[in-house]
This record gives structure tokens, C-alpha cells and sequence, in this order.
């Protein structure tokens, strides 16, 4: 990311975000979890077995 120029890169992330707001694109989650496994989340990240997200409940 250092490599694109902030406008640029600002512009981008924009038009992303307009996107999301009209549900053309979506996140992917991998698996939701406990916030009490957060630990085994991070690892899991760390590890390189997560495919999209993992999201952490209360």
C-alpha cells in the first residue's frame, strides 16, 4: 500500500465503501466465535487457515 499514492489509494477505498453501503459486495466470513476464543482466532489468522473473517461475540 506504501507504494500507491494517498489519493489514489483514498479514492479506492471510497468507491469499496460505496459499494458495501449498496450491497455489492459483502464480507466473508470465515466463522464466528466466542469473544473468549479470541486467543484461538488470532492463531488461527497467524496460522493461515482462515478464509475471510472471523468474527468475535460477546
Amino acid at each position: 500500500m506504501n507504494t500507491v499514492p494517498a489519493v489514489e489509494r483514498d479514492r479506492f477505498r471510497a468507491e469499496l465503501f460505496d459499494a458495501a453501503v449498496r450491497e455489492e459486495i459483502h464480507a466473508v466470513v470465515d466463522d464466528v466465535l466466542p469473544l473468549e476464543q479470541a486467543a484461538e482466532a488470532h492463531q488461527r489468522m497467524d496460522d493461515g487457515t482462515v478464509f475471510g473473517r472471523i468474527v468475535l461475540t460477546p
